[in-house]
């Protein structure tokens, strides 16, 4: 057999970045295959693998042609695909940097021995170290070496090329949101790994339903399709004024249903479908907390009890009970009072939990640090405690409550965001949206609440959160619907009128 049909080959083999060198001379399709491709083993040639440079000289002038005289020939224009991870866009001519402080890319016409799949290669480079310095820490509460993000999904991303192109175009998203000065190259870039994305899971997806109808199903394709559109997710809370994000998580949604992996399900789970399927409920504990549609919020992923950031399920209890309530005054019946003592020993449970929480296992060793993390938990025990009572308790004790903890949660946050580059920074929206709910009627602290909101946004690149302080300042503007607790309604009634955000 001296023909190799690449999609007979197993999906989940090891892929190299780049055609090999005897294929490339060949002018035929590399599989790819590490660590010698099997075109070339199944030929008995000499398969040099994948570690090379492949260089073009520019050296001379052209002596005929439209390009007559010139030193270094133009690039044609014409747009490419993006094969497997390597982007081969056009490119602006000047020099620039992705991270804003590393050394510059130049375009490969002012660098005579570089070609444009190197160039290709060395962005996906920074890329990818931009996703493990940057953006891995933006999807965990607390950072650490053993961050799934780093330890599962960039192992992952080296063997499939959907995952590994939503991972790039994750890093590309943030870079856009975050870099000063003009970044269109990388706006570009962004646009181009996005779709790409989306070809790449689509088929992807193709190949798990061929899979199942064959009976030979791929264990891991269900969970690479999850981990690239949680990644696709992901990339739109980092876009500004996108809700896109939404269609994502149902998909997400869709997926888990179509499986069998939402509540309910018996079968035991290996530890990377439960880190996806927890990485989709985190979005939908604090989507579900600013959307009123029919949704059944009580239907969504429960948490498990490994789970850290044990604020999330409580909130998810709560938003639940408080649309069962709505639902039935609604229907004209008056729903059962709400024992606030118990939550507030939920509460208090959740806050020692997180309180013995061995910080020194995670975090370093930095005194800052490790108080900046007990501010920050304090900080959500505040918001939680005031997110309940608006959410279930009667006007007079939701006063007395949100009196209580408000000046805490407002000296709280202020300590997590005093070093705004802080390995907490992202962890704060939720804190300072509910801080905001109760500032009506003073301006000093909308302002103040308005400032962070926008040095969090710089800082972090979360532009999903722009939304929420949308929402803040025509809460604001409106004293008609001022009083504590009742964003709520607010937020409920205007549902048609504002669009769709989170607090993330």
């Amino acid at each position: 057999m001296k023909n190799v049909r690449i999609d007979l080959l197993p999906p989940d083999r090891q892929l190299a970045m780049r055609d090999c060198r005897v294929c490339i001379k060949r002018r035929i399709k590399c599989d790819r295959s590490t660590p010698h491709c099997r075109k070339c083993t199944i030929r008995g040639l000499d398969c040099p693998g994948f570690d090379f440079f492949h260089v073009r000289w520019a050296q001379g002038i052209a002596s005929r042609g439209k390009l007559v005289g010139k030193v270094v020939p133009v690039l044609s224009q014409e747009r490419s695909e993006i094969p497997q991870g390597h982007l081969t866009d056009n490119w602006n001519a000047s020099a620039y940097s992705l991270s804003g402080g590393g050394d510059p890319i130049s375009h490969p016409i002012t660098e005579t021995g570089l070609v444009r799949s190197q160039l290709s290669l060395a962005l996906c480079d920074q890329l990818v170290n931009h996703f493990d310095s940057r953006v891995a820490a933006l999807f965990t509460w607390v950072d650490s070496p053993d961050n799934p993000w780093r330890k599962i999904v960039l192992p992952l991303a080296q063997r499939f090329t959907c995952l590994r192109l939503s991972i790039l175009h994750l890093a590309a998203a943030h870079l856009s949101a975050t870099s000063a000065g003009d970044m269109s190259p990388i706006h570009q870039v962004n646009h181009h790994l996005r779709e790409s994305t989306f070809r790449t899971l689509n088929q992807e997806i193709q190949r798990e339903i061929d899979s199942r109808a064959s009976k030979t199903p791929d264990h891991l394709s269900l969970t690479r399709i999850l981990i690239t559109a949680v990644g696709l997710c992901y990339a739109e809370l980092l876009t500004p004024n996108s809700a896109d994000w939404n269609l994502h998580l149902r998909a997400c949604r869709t997926i888990m249903d179509r499986h069998g992996l939402r509540s309910g399900q018996d079968k035991p789970l290996d530890f990377i479908t439960r880190f996806v399927i927890k990485e989709v409920g985190d979005i939908e504990v604090f989507g579900n907390v600013f959307s009123f549609s029919s949704l059944d919020i009580a239907s969504t992923l429960p948490m498990t009890r490994s789970d850290f950031w044990t604020f999330s399920r409580l909130i998810h209890e709560v938003t639940a009970l408080e649309r069962q309530r709505y639902g039935l005054i609604e229907n004209g019946r008056q729903p059962p009072h709400v024992n606030m003592s118990i939550w507030r020993a939920k509460l208090e449970q959740a806050y020692s939990r997180l309180s013995s929480f061995e910080v020194t296992s995670v975090l370093t060793q930095d005194e800052t640090t490790q108080t900046c993390f007990r501010a920050l938990i304090h900080a959500h025990y505040h918001a939680s405690i005031i997110y309940t009572y608006q959410a279930l308790a009667p006007p007079a004790e939701t006063m007395e409550a949100v009196a209580s903890s408000l000046p805490v949660l407002f000296d709280e946050i202020q300590r997590v965001t005093r070093g705004i580059r802080h390995a907490f920074s992202h962890d704060v929206f939720f804190p300072l949206f509910i801080a905001g709910t109760e500032c009506w009627g003073e301006r000093h602290r909308q302002e103040t609440i308005g400032g962070l909101f926008l040095m969090l946004l710089s800082a972090t690149g979360m532009w999903c959160n722009h939304r929420a302080l949308a929402f803040l300042q025509d809460f604001w503007s409106s004293p008609e619907s001022h009083g504590t607790g009742k964003w709520i309604q607010y937020a409920r009634e205007s549902a048609n009128r504002i669009a769709p955000f989170l607090v993330f």
